[in-house]
């Protein structure tokens, strides 16, 4: 997770985000990712209930920082595979 969300950092689009948006879009991909079952769909509904209770960005905006976050890291493992060969 701490390797996404400094990842993030090198795309100018998150300086224009919330942090909390940046970090919620993080933490839902590496959950995503890495858990299945059950426990992912606790972790999630956890995650909607937090969003519910604070003062975070729409969802709308959070799925739009996921997609950003996924499509980041995808390019840098491009970026480092090309340069590797």
């Amino acid at each position: 997770m701490k390797y996404l969300t400094e990842l993030a950092v090198r795309d100018s689009y998150f300086s224009t985000q919330r942090a909390s948006t940046v970090a919620l879009a993080v933490i839902f991909n590496a959950v995503e990712t890495s858990i299945k079952g059950p426990l992912q769909k606790v972790l999630e509904g956890f995650l909607l209930a937090t969003m519910d209770c604070f003062d975070f960005d729409h969802s709308i905006q959070i799925h739009e920082a996921r997609i950003r976050v996924n499509t980041s890291l995808y390019h840098y493992q491009e970026e480092r595979w090309i340069n590797s060969v």
